[in-house]
This record gives C-alpha cells, structure tokens and sequence, in this order.
C-alpha cells in the first residue's frame, strides 16, 4: 500500500513541483487549499506526512500543526512547515507548535 503524502498549499506551481519531485516515487499525494480542507482530509486520509505552507486561507500552517497536535488520532504524523525563501516561519514558531520541521521554497 502506498505511503500518502497530505500537501496543503494552494500555489498551483507548488502542487505541480511536489508531482514532479514524487512522480517516480510510491508515494500518493493529497493535496488541499486551506488550512480547514487539510483538517478534514487528515481526518479522512490519515496521510502519513503533512507538509503545508504558512500562508494557507482559513488557517495557516502554523495553526493547523497546533491542531493536528492537539488531536490524540492525528499528532503522531509527522508535520512539515513549507516557507518561501523570505523565511515567514521561524525556528521558534516551529518548536512551538512541535512541527518535525520548515521547508524552503523554491521546491526545486
């Protein structure tokens, strides 16, 4: 069974770049435009790694890692910050809200 990969990020040229990167890959990759669609998928999907961007609508990555910690089912996935290369989202915001850790943008 393929491992699937929860990717919340509503740039359409990131989307394509995180295809591109997992294409030859066994990964299946889920992805969401906001914050709130992220939450239902992880409660749907129960993916095995998270990554969304900062910048999400509704709820921004950092606020969605702070609930997908404070929820028993889900805070045991892994969760991945993606920041552009301006560096919106520090060290400090992520050991707060206990992410595994920051991407930088660009993708490739």
């Amino acid at each position: 069974m393929a491992k699937e990969i929860l990717i919340a990020n509503s740039d359409k040229a990131d989307q394509e770049e995180f295809q591109r990167i997992f294409e030859t890959t066994d990964y299946r990759l889920i992805f969401s435009e906001s914050g709130e669609e992220a939450l239902l998928r992880v409660k749907l999907f129960k993916p095995d790694l998270i990554i969304a961007a900062a910048g999400l609508s509704e709820k921004n990555g950092l606020e969605l890692c702070e609930d997908i910690r404070s929820d028993v089912e889900s805070k045991h996935i892994p969760f991945i910050l993606l920041s552009n290369i301006f560096g919106e989202i520090s060290e400090r915001d992520c050991k707060r809200v206990q992410a595994d850790g920051i991407i930088s943008k660009p993708l490739h």
